[in-house]
């Protein structure tokens, strides 16, 4: 099933296995590589993440697919912070650099596809050792509980990890790049006389809204009185529809 969502995908290097090589041997470096990439898969599974996968000394994660927790991107800059702990425990000789960029992937049959991808393995490789570069719209989610430098490059807006804030706000996750569709949805909303509310898989969805018009064209039938026809069309919307209007900034 093809699927469009919203996610955050983090790329992490190891760096330092030519001098290691020299000291343990070929034999014992592939071992020891592979307990590295064991610590760096746990400590992304722990925060929420899914490996995609193992690309040379390279790890590709990411996060809010298939499931999303509403603080994916959170989830992946703070396990790049335990990963870039986690290395410097193992080994002086060994470090990570790290790249995590949030934007619309498309997942299908267990693949995924975006330009995200690429923007984050093009962070990670410019982010020197023992450093987070995010995108702009990780940033833009993750600013109240991280410090961040900004960085410029050929024009290009990108930013540093420095250290998580001991004072955090609460998570907001926004909606990124949907301000047209929020907007028709607004007004869409607040010009019609009646609302029904479908949530679930995409492809139960469609089934259950034509249900529900079917359902609400039955009711109609057996209201005679037109005032009462009226009043069942003309209810506003939800206060919790309201409310999530507020939140988005519709």
């Amino acid at each position: 099933m093809r699927e469009k969502r919203l996610a955050t995908i983090l790329y992490a290097d190891l760096t330092g296995f030519t001098e290691l090589t020299s000291k343990l041997g070929p034999e014992r470096i592939a071992e020891f590589v592979n307990e590295c990439f064991r610590t760096l898969d746990s400590i992304i599974h722990i925060h929420d993440g899914t490996v995609l996968r193992h690309e040379g000394d390279r790890v590709m994660a990411i996060f809010g697919f298939p499931k999303s927790h509403g603080y994916d991107s959170y989830s992946a800059v703070l396990s790049g912070l335990r990963i870039l702990e986690a290395t410097k425990e193992i080994t002086q000789l060994m470090g990570t650099h790290l790249g995590i960029a949030t934007g619309e992937v498309i997942c299908e049959d267990g693949n995924v596809y975006g330009p995200v991808i690429d923007t984050a393995s093009l962070l990670e490789e410019k982010a020197p050792v023992g450093e987070i570069f995010i995108d702009q719209n990780c940033y833009e989610l993750n600013k109240n509980f991280f410090d961040c430098e900004r960085l410029l490059e050929n024009k290009n807006e990108f930013y540093k990890i420095l250290t998580e804030k001991k004072i955090k706000r609460q998570y907001e996750n926004q909606f990124l790049d949907r301000k047209d569709e929020f907007a028709k949805l607004r007004d869409l909303i607040f010009r019609s006389e009646k609302l029904i509310f479908v949530t679930g898989e995409p492809e139960k969805t469609m089934e259950y809204g034509k249900m529900a018009k079917a359902n609400r064209d039955w009711i109609l039938k057996f209201i005679e009185d037109k005032d009462a026809q009226d009043r069942f069309l003309k209810r506003r919307p939800s206060r919790i529809f309201e409310k999530f209007c507020e939140q988005t900034k519709l």
